[in-house]
Protein backbone atom coordinates (compact mmCIF):
# COMPACT_ATOMS: atom_id res chain seq x y z
CA UNK A 1 0.00 0.00 0.00
CA UNK A 2 2.68 2.28 0.86
CA UNK A 3 4.50 2.31 -2.88
CA UNK A 4 1.03 3.03 -4.44
CA UNK A 5 0.57 5.59 -2.31
CA UNK A 6 3.94 7.04 -3.11
CA UNK A 7 3.14 6.44 -7.12
CA UNK A 8 -0.24 8.44 -6.41
CA UNK A 9 1.74 11.21 -5.48
CA UNK A 10 4.44 11.20 -7.56
CA UNK A 11 0.93 11.47 -9.94
CA UNK A 12 -0.69 14.18 -8.27
CA UNK A 13 2.70 16.08 -8.01
CA UNK A 14 3.15 15.70 -11.98
CA UNK A 15 -0.35 17.00 -12.45
CA UNK A 16 0.11 19.90 -10.19
CA UNK A 17 2.94 21.34 -12.76
CA UNK A 18 1.30 20.52 -15.83
CA UNK A 19 -1.25 22.64 -14.24
CA UNK A 20 0.89 25.22 -13.60
CA UNK A 21 2.34 25.21 -17.12
CA UNK A 22 -1.21 25.28 -18.63
CA UNK A 23 -2.06 28.21 -16.67
CA UNK A 24 1.48 30.00 -17.59
CA UNK A 25 0.63 28.96 -21.14
CA UNK A 26 -2.95 30.93 -20.85
CA UNK A 27 -0.85 34.23 -18.87
CA UNK A 28 1.19 33.89 -21.81
CA UNK A 29 -1.16 33.79 -24.26
CA UNK A 30 -3.58 36.72 -22.72
CA UNK A 31 -0.43 38.94 -22.87
CA UNK A 32 0.10 38.28 -26.49
CA UNK A 33 -3.89 38.69 -27.23
CA UNK A 34 -3.39 42.11 -25.21
CA UNK A 35 -0.30 43.03 -26.96
CA UNK A 36 -1.65 41.86 -30.56
CA UNK A 37 -4.52 43.83 -29.84
CA UNK A 38 -2.83 47.41 -28.72
CA UNK A 39 -1.01 46.46 -32.01
CA UNK A 40 -4.33 46.00 -34.01
CA UNK A 41 -6.06 49.15 -32.42
CA UNK A 42 -2.13 51.11 -33.95
CA UNK A 43 -2.58 49.71 -37.64
CA UNK A 44 -6.25 50.95 -37.51
CA UNK A 45 -5.07 54.38 -36.25
CA UNK A 46 -2.42 54.63 -38.75
CA UNK A 47 -5.03 53.56 -41.41
CA UNK A 48 -7.55 56.07 -40.37
CA UNK A 49 -4.81 58.96 -40.74
CA UNK A 50 -3.27 57.80 -43.80
CA UNK A 51 -7.06 57.64 -45.03
CA UNK A 52 -7.62 61.54 -43.85
CA UNK A 53 -4.29 62.21 -45.87
CA UNK A 54 -5.88 60.99 -48.97
CA UNK A 55 -9.01 62.64 -48.71
CA UNK A 56 -7.62 65.59 -48.17
CA UNK A 57 -4.64 65.53 -50.70
CA UNK A 58 -7.47 64.33 -53.38
CA UNK A 59 -9.46 67.49 -52.45
CA UNK A 60 -6.16 69.69 -53.09
CA UNK A 61 -5.80 67.59 -56.29
CA UNK A 62 -9.07 68.43 -57.43
CA UNK A 63 -9.03 72.22 -56.46
CA UNK A 64 -5.49 72.61 -58.67
CA UNK A 65 -6.80 70.83 -61.47
CA UNK A 66 -10.58 73.09 -61.82
CA UNK A 67 -8.13 76.30 -61.58
CA UNK A 68 -6.13 74.99 -63.76
CA UNK A 69 -8.86 74.34 -66.08
CA UNK A 70 -10.16 77.88 -65.32
CA UNK A 71 -6.66 79.60 -66.49
CA UNK A 72 -6.73 77.34 -69.40
CA UNK A 73 -10.20 78.63 -70.43
CA UNK A 74 -9.29 81.91 -69.46
CA UNK A 75 -6.19 82.08 -71.33
CA UNK A 76 -7.71 81.19 -74.34
CA UNK A 77 -10.12 83.20 -74.20
CA UNK A 78 -8.00 86.40 -73.92
CA UNK A 79 -5.52 84.49 -77.05
CA UNK A 80 -9.21 84.44 -79.26
CA UNK A 81 -9.77 87.88 -78.22
CA UNK A 82 -5.88 89.34 -78.82
CA UNK A 83 -5.81 87.47 -81.92
CA UNK A 84 -9.50 89.05 -82.95
CA UNK A 85 -8.12 92.58 -81.85
CA UNK A 86 -5.05 91.80 -84.02
CA UNK A 87 -6.56 91.06 -87.25
CA UNK A 88 -8.95 94.23 -87.01
CA UNK A 89 -5.68 96.61 -85.96
CA UNK A 90 -4.05 94.65 -89.61
CA UNK A 91 -7.34 95.43 -91.22
CA UNK A 92 -7.40 99.26 -90.78
CA UNK A 93 -3.97 99.38 -91.41
CA UNK A 94 -4.31 98.04 -95.09
CA UNK A 95 -7.58 99.73 -95.70
CA UNK A 96 -7.33 101.77 -99.09
CA UNK A 97 -6.65 105.25 -98.30
CA UNK A 98 -9.60 107.55 -98.88
CA UNK A 99 -9.72 111.06 -99.61
CA UNK A 100 -12.07 111.40 -97.03
CA UNK A 101 -10.48 113.15 -93.64
CA UNK A 102 -12.79 111.96 -91.35
CA UNK A 103 -12.46 108.34 -92.41
CA UNK A 104 -8.77 108.90 -92.10
CA UNK A 105 -9.22 110.05 -88.93
CA UNK A 106 -11.93 107.56 -87.77
CA UNK A 107 -9.68 104.94 -89.03
CA UNK A 108 -6.51 106.11 -86.99
CA UNK A 109 -9.06 106.34 -83.73
CA UNK A 110 -10.27 102.57 -84.33
CA UNK A 111 -6.86 101.69 -84.41
CA UNK A 112 -5.74 103.97 -81.30
CA UNK A 113 -8.40 102.14 -79.35
CA UNK A 114 -7.43 99.07 -80.51
CA UNK A 115 -4.24 99.70 -79.43
CA UNK A 116 -5.16 100.58 -76.41
CA UNK A 117 -7.11 97.17 -75.73
CA UNK A 118 -4.17 95.32 -76.88
CA UNK A 119 -1.66 96.07 -74.77
CA UNK A 120 -3.15 95.63 -71.28
CA UNK A 121 -4.59 92.31 -72.82
CA UNK A 122 -1.49 90.80 -73.53
CA UNK A 123 -0.43 92.28 -70.08
CA UNK A 124 -3.25 89.87 -68.76
CA UNK A 125 -2.36 86.92 -70.85
CA UNK A 126 1.46 87.23 -69.32
CA UNK A 127 -0.30 87.18 -66.08
CA UNK A 128 -2.79 84.22 -66.60
CA UNK A 129 0.22 82.08 -67.96
CA UNK A 130 1.84 82.98 -64.91
CA UNK A 131 -0.66 81.83 -62.75
CA UNK A 132 -1.08 78.84 -64.77
CA UNK A 133 2.15 77.59 -64.61
CA UNK A 134 2.36 78.15 -61.27
CA UNK A 135 -0.76 75.88 -60.55
CA UNK A 136 0.50 73.37 -63.34
CA UNK A 137 3.26 73.53 -60.39
CA UNK A 138 1.12 73.05 -57.66
CA UNK A 139 -1.21 70.18 -59.46
CA UNK A 140 1.96 68.44 -60.13
CA UNK A 141 2.75 68.41 -56.22
CA UNK A 142 -0.85 67.50 -55.05
CA UNK A 143 -0.79 64.57 -57.11
CA UNK A 144 2.53 63.58 -55.88
CA UNK A 145 1.37 63.94 -52.41
CA UNK A 146 -1.96 61.98 -53.10
CA UNK A 147 0.45 58.87 -54.77
CA UNK A 148 2.27 59.32 -51.46
CA UNK A 149 -0.88 59.16 -49.37
CA UNK A 150 -2.50 56.36 -51.59
CA UNK A 151 0.75 54.31 -50.27
CA UNK A 152 0.48 54.92 -47.48
CA UNK A 153 -3.27 54.07 -46.74
CA UNK A 154 -1.62 50.68 -49.04
CA UNK A 155 0.74 50.06 -46.44
CA UNK A 156 -1.29 50.52 -43.46
CA UNK A 157 -3.93 48.46 -44.97
CA UNK A 158 -1.68 45.84 -45.15
CA UNK A 159 -0.47 46.24 -41.78
CA UNK A 160 -3.99 46.59 -40.17
CA UNK A 161 -4.87 43.32 -42.08
CA UNK A 162 -1.61 41.75 -40.71
CA UNK A 163 -2.53 42.51 -37.53
CA UNK A 164 -5.86 40.99 -37.73
CA UNK A 165 -4.77 37.60 -39.10
CA UNK A 166 -1.71 37.29 -36.40
CA UNK A 167 -4.49 37.76 -34.03
CA UNK A 168 -6.69 35.54 -35.28
CA UNK A 169 -4.19 33.05 -35.43
CA UNK A 170 -2.95 33.63 -31.93
CA UNK A 171 -6.67 33.43 -30.88
CA UNK A 172 -6.97 29.61 -32.43
CA UNK A 173 -7.36 26.63 -31.08
CA UNK A 174 -5.16 25.74 -28.00
CA UNK A 175 -3.35 22.28 -27.98
CA UNK A 176 -2.18 20.87 -24.81
CA UNK A 177 -0.53 17.34 -26.48
CA UNK A 178 2.58 18.39 -25.30
CA UNK A 179 1.62 17.63 -21.56
CA UNK A 180 1.04 13.97 -20.44
CA UNK A 181 -1.59 12.94 -17.87
CA UNK A 182 -0.95 9.86 -15.91
CA UNK A 183 -3.29 6.86 -16.99
CA UNK A 184 -5.45 5.24 -14.91
CA UNK A 185 -3.38 1.75 -15.23
CA UNK A 186 -0.67 4.19 -13.77
CA UNK A 187 -2.37 5.54 -10.89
Amino acid sequence: LGDVYKRQMQHLSEIAISTTDVEADIATKQQEQLQLQVECDEATQKLTEAGDELVQATKEVDEYAHANMLHNQSLQSMEMSLSSLNQQHTALLVASNTNSVEMTNARAAAITGIDGQITPLRERITATRTLLATSSTDLATARSTRTNAQSRVTAATRGKNNKNRELRTLNGPVSYTHLTLPTNREV
